[in-house]
Parts: structure tokens; sequence; C-alpha cells
């Protein structure tokens, strides 16, 4: 007759193993993947109307102005994210799906095609010189990377197996309702600067129908850096990871 501690200690060997492929499975994270556009349209500020002043001939006026200079160093992506879990094989063909009713997860924008998902972590000084120079940007500009991602305060996440560390990497939180937020590791729309140890890569952790900066509801905020020639525009590769 098998002895009570004996039966006891191989059921919780078996519970013990269990856990343990539940931990795997779990910890098994795939790499980010590319995206399907299904809308895009783009829109600019055009301007305010001239100030009108009427004075009298032999007066002096004491006036202040206030005015808002729209940056060409920067452009603005907005928007919302569906998608879905596969079992896919080498030709795009499903096996299976799953259907994702809460999305969770990040958003990327490089200038590269090609990231090296398992080499990602925060960017640095060195990567952010290296950007604004390839813009043309001045570091010494208040819209240059280096002074727009002057914090770091933003939530823990994964960028495939890559776990990134709450508060450690460049990062900022974009507007909501036409107002700056007041920053913390709670703010919505959080976007954070991340390399490759070549490329730099925009991350923007998803929220869910969260009102954004003019209050219509996105899934994600997320401003890229661009050249400083109006006419000269960046291409960015867009891609997304769903948890």
């Amino acid at each position: 007759m098998r002895r009570p501690s004996e039966a006891i200690w191989q059921i919780l060997l078996l519970l013990l193993i269990i856990l343990l492929i539940v931990i795997i499975a779990v910890s098994v994270r795939g790499a980010p993947q590319g995206i399907t556009v299904i809308s895009n349209t783009t829109e600019n500020f055009t301007g305010n109307s001239p100030a009108q002043v009427n004075a009298s001939g032999g007066t002096i006026t004491t006036i202040n102005f206030n005015a808002t200079q729209q940056t060409y160093r920067w452009k603005g992506y907005v928007g919302n994210v569906t998608g879905k879990v596969a079992l896919r094989d080498s030709n795009n063909y499903s096996l299976y799906d799953w259907s994702i009713t809460s999305i969770t997860g990040e958003v990327y924008a490089s200038r590269a095609n090609a990231i090296t998902w398992t080499a990602v972590n925060c960017t640095n000084a060195t990567i952010m010189a290296s950007e604004n120079t390839a813009l043309g940007i001045n570091s010494s500009s208040i819209d240059s990377i280096n002074n727009t991602f002057n914090g770091t305060t933003h939530r823990s996440f994964y960028v495939g197996t890559q776990h990134i560390v709450n508060s450690t990497c460049p990062s900022i939180a974009t507007n909501v309702n036409n107002t700056a937020q007041s920053l913390s590791e709670s703010s919505y729309f959080q976007e954070v600067l991340l390399d490759d140890d070549t490329a730099m890569i925009y991350t923007t952790i998803l929220e869910l129908d969260i009102t954004g900066f003019d209050s219509q509801s996105y899934d994600f905020q997320l401003i890229v850096a661009d050249s400083e020639s109006e006419s000269t525009a960046t291409t960015y590769y867009f891609w997304a990871e769903l948890v």
C-alpha cells in the first residue's frame, strides 16, 4: 500500500509540473508584427487669422501677444487598432483564429524597415543625436528629439520577450482634451523611445477607447520626428504587438 506522504508528494510534483508548463506557455511571446492600414486621413493646421489692432495717431499702446507656431519637425498619428491571434503557416493561411475583444499591447514606428526585436531596449543620447542629425534637427531646438523626450515616466511592458522596465526610457504622454497631462506611470497615451542598437523606435502603449487630444476616442496617439523641410516627408514603418 502506498504511503499517504508519498502520494501527496507525487500530487504536489504533478501540480508543480503543470504550473511550470503554464508559466512557460504564458511567457512565450511573438515579436511585433507588420500591420494592415484600414483607413488613412491626414490634416494640418493652416494658421490663425491676423489680429486687428486699432490705435489713434499720437498714442502709445502697450500690448501683449500670444502665438502658437506650428512645428514641422514632428508629425502625429492617432487611431484605433483591431486584430486577432491566429495560428498561421508561411503563406499566411490561418488554421485557427482567436478574436481579441480587449486590445492591449503597443504600436511601433521607425524609419528603419527592419528591426532586430531581440535587441530592443531603451534608446540613449547617442541614438537620439544621430536621429536629430539624420533629420536635420538642431539638438538645441526646443522641439528636438532629445528636448521633447526629456523625461522617463512610463509603465513597464514587453517588446516580444524583451522586458522594458517602468520609468527607465525617454518618454512622454501626449495631450488629452487639448491639454497636457500630469505625467505619471498611469498617464494615458504614453510614448517611449526604444532602439535595437541601430534604429530608433517610437513606441506607444495601447489604450482602449480613451479620450484623446481632440476629445475623440482613440486606442493610440503617437508623434514621430520629421525633416525640418516642409517639402520633405519622412517615411515610417509601423508594427503592432497585441497581447
